[in-house]
């Protein structure tokens, strides 16, 4: 005679966790992250310790995430600010002692700390390739794409034999 199965066991939804009680859970989940713990680990934790379902767990982890997120950004705008305090000392130590150009040295520096400064643009000079050639080689290029079908192992293998062929045609230059 077959076993009879047993009745699905009615569970009881949890009761609701305080925000105190979240809380602690988020920074216990923050602890156990940065101490190098996968969601797995996570996920079997909280369900043997809280009771918890794997989506409440999510919510958790992805709070532990944010303030996780949250104390670096708050380190680095402390380490910022250490920074500029040093280099207020030393300009004023430097400016004590008459040295200006340390002083300006040390005001530079603070001022790209801040990013006060544009970005460097950087130019770029091919020396022997003409823009005739760097036309006929992205010529070639797309015509050998459009044939092939976009981004097919053909036009790949094309632009890397454009690429070799321009760095064979510099390297000749450069010898003679």
């Amino acid at each position: 005679m077959p076993k009879k199965r047993k009745a699905a066991q009615e569970t009881k939804p949890m009761p609701r966790s305080t925000e105190a009680q979240r809380e602690l859970r988020v920074n216990e989940l923050v602890g156990l992250i940065l101490a190098g713990a996968r969601r797995p680990n996570l996920l079997q934790y909280a369900a043997k310790s809280w009771g918890i379902e794997t989506r409440t767990t999510d919510a958790l982890i992805a709070d532990a995430t944010v303030a996780i997120h949250d104390l670096g950004a708050a380190q680095k705008a402390q380490t910022l600010e250490d920074a500029l305090a040093r280099r207020r000392e030393w300009q004023f130590l430097a400016q004590s002692e008459k040295d200006y150009r340390l002083a300006f040295n040390i005001q530079q520096d603070t001022d790209k700390l801040l990013d006060f400064y544009p970005a460097e643009r950087r130019k770029f000079e091919f020396e022997n390739v003409s823009d005739t050639d760097i036309k006929k080689r992205a010529d070639e290029l797309a015509r050998r794409i459009i044939e092939s079908g976009s981004g097919s192992e053909e036009a790949r293998a094309g632009a890397d034999e454009t690429r070799i062929a321009g760095s064979a045609d510099r390297a000749a230059s450069e010898t003679s």
